[in-house]
Formats: structure tokens, C-alpha cells, sequence
């Protein structure tokens, strides 16, 4: 192969999105995440099959007590040359990371304290705001949005994911499955300030209350992460250490498998 053609092919695979979705696995395995390209699910709404982009996978295990915990995460890669925008809403009652809705819990009884523990490294308490909508700057009005079918389309993994694997992990205390789109471009929240300026700050995330219904898929929402490609890593570190703390909380209460 000669080396104008592997540039373009180089070029090409750039372009296309799929060099950013094998970064985007590199991130996960290199924070110690199982990761695998693509992850098939039954689209109910289509009644056919379809794929993201890559499933992440993550457990924990507390040593003394037994007690173990993981994480899924079913991700969209998206790529984009034109900034995206999310619109901030700091008004965030009615937003419970205890209540995450993709959360499995072996026993009832621990829910609570599962719940309480996630609040305690909440990514909107943290923030102080969730994202309320997208915009995909210069996009012209014709086209169709990128990020609302990646949206759908994680969530609609997920439901498949929490259906068939669940109860398949024997031995888990809790896992939680999560719906994330990885943005590999410059991401944007817009506000307005006391003055009613607009207000524009380059963020590495945004956390949104996705709502999706349709006659097959009723549940009233899901929390959904956007995440720059660049802010991968910390976005993982921060997962990490959510469950961390759900394993210690659980040491507290005599919680033992």
C-alpha cells in the first residue's frame, strides 16, 4: 500500500467516526473497564435488530464482606466538526441520582441505602445544573439531529441490557446500566446571566433526564450521560468511584453476601 492511499484511507476512517469509537474503547479498557465494539439489541418500536457503538463493563468487589457491584455502560460515538449546545437548567428538583432508573438492586431493602450512597458523588449536586436540550450549531434546519437518535438508541440498549442481564448476575449486590453518547468534539453549555446575557462555557459533560415513549417502551425516563471524548477518562474515574462508595456504604450497614 502505497502512502498517499493510507492517508486516505487514514483521512477516511477519521472522517467516518470510527477511528473516534476506537478511542473511545481504548479510554475504557484503559481504566480498567471491560469494553467491546458494538452491542446488539432488539428494537422493539422497529422489531428489529440494531447496534451501538460499545458496551463497557466494570465490577467491584469489597474484600471483607463479599458484597460485589457493577456497572454497564451502552454507549453511541458521535463525531462532529460543529460544536454542540446544551441548554443549562439549574433547577434541578425532581432529579434523584439515588433513583437512578436503570438501577438493579438484589434486595428491596438495600435500595435505600444504595441510593443514598449514589447521592453522595452525584454528578448534578456536583454541577449544580442539567442540560434541558441540545443544539448542533450551524446545523441547517433541514437536517436531521445527530444526538436525539443516539439518544434513543442507548436507551433502547439499555432496556435490552437491564432485561437480559440482570438476573443473570449472580452474586451482585447492585448494578447500575447506563446510557451514555460520547461526543468526540467541542461541547458547549449556554445560559443566560444576571444580566440576560447569554452566556457560553466549554464543559466536558452535561447529564440530562431523557424522556422516551412510545407504545413499547413506557418507562417515564432515563438518566442519560453526554460526554466529550477528552472527558472519557473522568467520566469513568467518576463512575468508579460512585460504586466504590456504594460497596463502602453497604460495609456500614452490615450489608453481607
Amino acid at each position: 500500500m502505497n502512502a498517499e492511499l493510507q492517508e486516505r484511507l487514514f483521512a477516511d476512517l477519521r472522517t467516518s467516526g470510527f477511528y473516534s469509537e476506537m478511542m473511545a474503547i481504548r479510554a475504557c479498557r484503559a481504566a480498567g473497564w471491560e469494553c467491546r465494539g458494538g452491542f446488539t439489541y432488539f428494537d422493539r418500536d422497529e422489531r428489529t435488530t440494531r447496534e451501538c457503538d460499545f458496551e463497557a463493563v466494570r465490577k467491584w468487589r469489597d474484600l471483607r464482606t463479599g458484597n460485589r457491584v457493577a456497572a454497564r455502560l451502552l454507549g453511541q460515538v458521535k463525531k462532529s466538526e460543529k460544536p454542540w449546545i446544551v441548554f443549562v437548567d439549574r433547577a434541578t428538583h425532581g432529579f434523584d441520582d439515588g433513583l437512578e432508573t436503570l438501577l438493579h438492586v438484589t434486595e428491596e431493602e438495600n435500595r435505600w441505602k444504595v441510593g443514598a450512597a449514589l447521592r453522595q458523588r452525584s454528578p448534578v449536586l456536583d454541577d449544580g445544573w442539567t442540560a434541558s436540550g441540545i443544539h448542533e450549531a450551524f446545523k441547517k434546519p433541514t437536517d436531521i439531529s445527530r444526538w436525539y437518535s443516539a439518544f434513543v438508541s442507548v436507551c433502547k440498549a439499555c432496556e435490552t441490557a437491564y432485561e437480559t442481564n440482570v438476573e443473570n448476575e449472580a452474586g451482585l449486590v447492585a448494578q447500575l446500566i447506563k446510557p451514555v453518547v460520547v461526543l468526540d468534539g467541542l461541547l458547549m453549555a449556554a445560559e443566560l446571566g444576571d444580566d440576560a446575557e447569554l452566556v457560553l462555557t466549554e464543559t466536558d459533560h452535561a447529564r440530562f433526564r431523557f424522556e422516551y415513549r412510545s407504545d413499547r417502551y413506557d418507562r417515564a425516563a432515563y438518566y442519560l450521560d453526554l460526554v466529550t471524548l477528552t472527558g472519557l477518562p473522568r467520566y469513568l474515574e467518576g463512575t468508579a468511584d460512585r460504586m466504590n462508595i456504594i460497596l463502602r456504604a453497604l460495609h456500614r450497614n452490615g450489608v453481607r453476601r
